[in-house]
């Protein structure tokens, strides 16, 4: 923050003389709109200028104004500040996976003013309102659902669209099959760490009880293999005595998977070549379409569990077509030709087809109808892979 304000002075005296701005992760964000701006040199403070002159902007300020110090009198207003069209139209959206940042539509505003005789608000006065004490309605819910039950939690760390680091925590009750985990908390980390997680995730459940934790409730707490995850299951262990910690097992299985395609290093590197002469060129894929009588794989993702391998089991599978194709086109594919002869790729892509039963096994612990045994007798076959020579 000090670096960006410190070089450019124009910038650091909008921040001063406009508290509602701040400096995050070198951007400029509006508290009142919640919108990002990338500070660049050349335009310098014109499109904050802007902004504040927005419909947008003004509108949220009134808002903002007509609270009258919303923060600390947030209880008293809450169930005065909204109706009950706005609490509908919240949960609604939330429910249907809409965007609240929609309802900043003109033509979706101009919809609700023809036929509903209603003008909806500004993205912010939602946000600050009736999201919250929908939120907190959901709360006590889970509350009154859970309490005095066992329980289990699912927690994961992930990165949003910004770069942030975001932990999801969803909750359920064990031993009922037909109860479905429900999320209860999406927190931002300023550190993907152990210890920091803990700390949510403690913070999450005292909210839930409203201020105190019942130490015996929570039975289990599922999480993926990650070294960070498995140091929260054991500080986890040492405050709930009946905890247990159990680990993914797509997750486990991915790990295999990721060994695998790291000891395969020339064939991972001709995928990847591969990957890259289709996967953003129209005219390769309209060739390869017309030329050939096998459609284009699905390209590895390596945040998508087992594609990897289910690439490599492709060109396995289609050899002799993808081959006959590359050797008929311009002196780039004919390059990816004389890779795909060589020795040491054909030798992987036929180790790597032995592992075809892992992508099998991953989207069989990705489905909740598999049986209990049917999941022993996967880990039972993944863990023979131990003994194979690679």
């Amino acid at each position: 923050m000090a670096n960006i304000l410190n070089k450019f002075t124009a910038l650091k005296n909008f921040i001063k003389e406009n508290p509602n701005f701040e400096i995050r992760s070198g951007n400029v964000f509006c508290n009142l709109c919640n919108k990002i701006f990338e500070y660049i040199p050349r335009e310098g403070i014109t499109p904050l200028k802007k902004h504040m002159h927005s419909k947008l902007h003004v509108t949220s300020t009134i808002n903002s104004r007509n609270t009258k110090q919303g923060i600390l009198n947030f209880e008293r207003t809450e169930m005065k500040s909204f109706s009950e069209f706005d609490k509908d139209l919240v949960e609604a959206f939330c429910s249907s996976n809409i965007p609240i940042k929609k309802i900043e539509n003109e033509k979706l505003k101009r919809f609700f003013e023809k036929y509903c005789k209603y003008t909806l608000k500004s993205e912010s006065y939602y946000r600050k309102f009736v999201i919250d004490s929908l939120f907190k309605e959901k709360l006590n819910a889970c509350y009154n659902k859970y309490q005095d039950k066992p329980i289990y939690l699912v927690f994961d760390e992930t990165t949003d669209i910004r770069g942030r680091s975001i932990l999801n925590i969803l909750i359920g009750e064990c031993g009922n099959s037909e109860d479905k985990a429900c999320l209860i908390a999406v927190l931002e980390l300023e550190k993907t760490n152990a210890v920091i997680i803990n700390q949510k995730i403690i913070q999450t459940l005292t909210d839930l009880n409203k201020g105190e934790i019942n130490y015996k409730n929570l039975k289990l707490v599922i999480s993926d293999g990650a070294p960070y995850a498995v140091k929260v299951g054991k500080l986890l262990k040492s405050l709930f005595e009946d905890l247990k910690h159990v680990t993914c097992f797509c997750h486990m299985l991915h790990r295999i998977c990721e060994f695998i395609r790291s000891v395969n290093k020339r064939l991972d590197y001709f995928i990847a070549e591969f990957k890259r002469f289709f996967i953003k060129n129209k005219v390769n894929k309209e060739e390869f379409k017309t030329k050939c009588s096998v459609s284009l794989p699905e390209f590895p993702i390596l945040t998508r569990w087992g594609t990897w391998i289910n690439c490599a089991c492709y060109i396995f599978k289609n050899y002799a077509e993808i081959l006959k194709f590359l050797e008929n086109e311009t002196e780039n594919f004919i390059y990816l030709s004389k890779m795909l002869k060589e020795v040491e790729v054909i030798e992987q892509l036929k180790i790597v087809k032995n592992f075809e039963f892992l992508i099998d096994s991953i989207k069989s612990f990705e489905r909740n109808t598999s049986k209990t045994e049917d999941q022993i007798q996967i880990l039972k076959v993944a863990k023979s892979i131990k003994n194979e020579k690679i």
